[in-house]
């Protein structure tokens, strides 16, 4: 009933229906009910749903929090400690959220940030430390070993992991720009994997990497170098 009661009003003005949320956030309605204000509310301007936002962080429910994580792109300096504290929720998906939209919002704090997070691995697809590697990788002056922390994030995305980690791994490779021709031909690797998923998620981003005039002259260098059904997929790949 609430449920229903929240979602009537999601054409309502902000200011008629804050009252109303606030009760059901400070009450103990079932968590997708919060989550639910919490997406309603993601576009009003951060002033006015500061302090939903704060009673949601207060409920300690983990998937709520996770919503307050995601609700906002943009951290003001007054919310910092705040969401700050995102980073020590049990959610690997919270905390993987929360350390990239803190390193993109403050990087006078980066090092800080990092520094935390160095040891974290996630869940099995290694998601919090492919984040982490990227990461460090783009943070001016972090790494010392700037080669290893590469080749450690492309081993990830070869053959010797499982799909998930190395979509992850690729995902943030190509996200960060940190392409060689090892990752380009574990990306075309992708599209003979058995896991249709993980296949189209291969062609997928090797047609948007085509559209680069440089990308497109690299692929076709490695193409020599690729085993049969690899080479019969990036070929047909550059003749669309």
């Amino acid at each position: 009933k609430v449920f229903l009661e929240v979602d009537r009003l999601r054409n309502t003005a902000f200011s008629d229906k804050k009252d109303f949320f606030t009760k059901v956030m400070q009450s103990d309605v079932y968590f997708t009910v919060k989550e639910a204000i919490l997406n309603q509310i993601k576009k009003e301007n951060f002033e006015v749903k500061k302090e939903l936002l704060l009673l949601a962080l207060q409920t300690n429910n983990t998937q709520v929090r996770q919503a307050v994580a995601s609700n906002l792109a943009k951290i003001p300096e007054d919310f910092r400690v705040s969401y700050e504290g995102l980073l020590n929720d049990q959610s690997y998906q919270t905390q993987e959220i929360a350390l990239f939209t803190l390193w993109n919002n403050f990087p006078s704090r980066r090092f800080q940030y990092l520094d935390k997070t160095k040891n974290w691995n996630g869940f099995n697809d290694y998601n919090l430390r492919t984040l982490w590697l990227s990461l460090a990788l783009n943070t001016p002056n972090y790494a010392e070993n700037k080669e290893n922390l590469i080749n450690e994030l492309i081993a990830y995305s070869s053959i010797n992991y499982e799909a998930t980690t190395r979509q992850n791994a690729l995902e943030n490779l190509i996200a960060f720009q940190l392409i060689n021709e090892t990752v380009l031909k574990n990306l075309v690797n992708a599209t003979t994997h058995h896991m249709w998923q993980f296949s189209k998620f291969g062609r997928d981003n090797i047609r948007k990497l085509l559209k680069i005039k440089e990308m497109r002259v690299s692929f076709e260098r490695i193409l020599p170098d690729l085993n049969e059904n690899e080479r019969f997929q990036l070929d047909r790949l550059l003749k669309e």
